[in-house]
C-alpha cells in the first residue's frame, strides 16, 4: 500500500484557486532555519509481512532508545531524528540484516549561498534517497545539509551533501515503522502497550 500523507489534502475553495507551477525554483528563495528544517518523508510501500515484522521490531528498538534517553533527562521528549547516525545505521543492521536493506540517490540538487567573505563558499544540498528492504518495500526521503565559509568550493559541496545524505538516511530509518501505521497494521506493532511498558520500565 502505498504511503498517504493526509497535509496535501485540500478543500474545495483551495482547489479552485488559480495556481502557477514553477520548475526547479532557486532554494535561496526559501529561508530556512535549522530547528525547522525537518527533513520530510514522502512515497512508501510494505511490501510483505516479514518487512511489517521487521519495522514493528525497529520501532520496537527506537522506543526503548527513546524512552531511555528521555528518562535521562527527567522526561523531557527526545526525538528520534536526533540519535546519532551510528546508533541509528546499528539498528538498521542489526533488525534488517546487513544485506537486508540497501539505498540508492534518487536526486541531488546544489545551490551556491551567499558569503560574507571574499573566497570562502557557501553551499546547500537536497537530497532525495531511496531506502529499500530485500522483499522490496522501500520508502523515500528527503534531507537538507548546508556547509558556510568552506575554504574550498568542492569542500563546501562534500559538507553539505554529507549532511543532507545523513539527514535524509536518518528520516528514513525513523519514518519506516510509522508505515505500520499509516497502514492500519497495529495489531502486529502494538505500540501503546509498549510505551506502557516502558513507561513503567523508566519511570517515565
Amino acid at each position: 500500500m502505498a504511503y498517504y500523507d493526509s497535509k496535501y489534502d485540500v478543500d474545495e475553495e483551495t482547489a479552485k484557486l488559480p495556481s502557477t507551477v514553477e520548475f526547479f525554483p532557486s532554494m535561496i528563495d526559501f529561508e530556512f532555519e535549522e530547528d525547522q528544517c525537518e527533513p520530510t518523508i514522502i512515497p512508501a510501500e510494505i511490501k510483505s509481512d516479514w518487512a511489517r515484522r521487521k519495522l514493528g521490531t525497529l520501532q520496537s528498538e527506537l522506543d526503548k532508545k527513546q524512552y531511555a534517553r528521555e528518562a535521562n533527562h527527567f522526561g523531557s521528549k527526545y526525538n528520534n531524528k536526533k540519535f546519532s547516525k551510528t546508533i541509528l545505521y546499528g539498528l538498521a543492521n542489526k533488525v534488517f540484516g546487513f544485506d537486508g536493506w540497501s539505498t540508492s540517490l534518487e536526486s541531488c540538487f546544489v545551490e551556491e549561498l551567499p558569503v560574507e567573505e571574499e573566497g570562502k563558499h557557501s553551499t546547500r544540498c537536497s537530497i532525495e534517497i531511496k531506502l529499500i528492504l530485500k522483499d522490496g518495500s522501500f520508502i523515500i526521503a528527503f534531507g537538507i545539509g548546508d556547509s558556510t565559509n568552506m575554504p574550498h568550493k568542492y569542500m563546501s559541496y562534500q559538507t553539505a551533501k554529507k549532511k543532507a545524505v545523513t539527514e535524509a538516511m536518518k528520516s528514513a530509518i525513523t519514518g519506516m515503522p510509522y508505515l505500520c501505521i499509516e497502514n492500519g497494521d497495529s495489531e502486529e506493532t502494538n505500540f501503546d502497550k509498549l510505551e506502557t511498558e516502558l513507561k513503567v520500565k523508566y519511570g517515565i
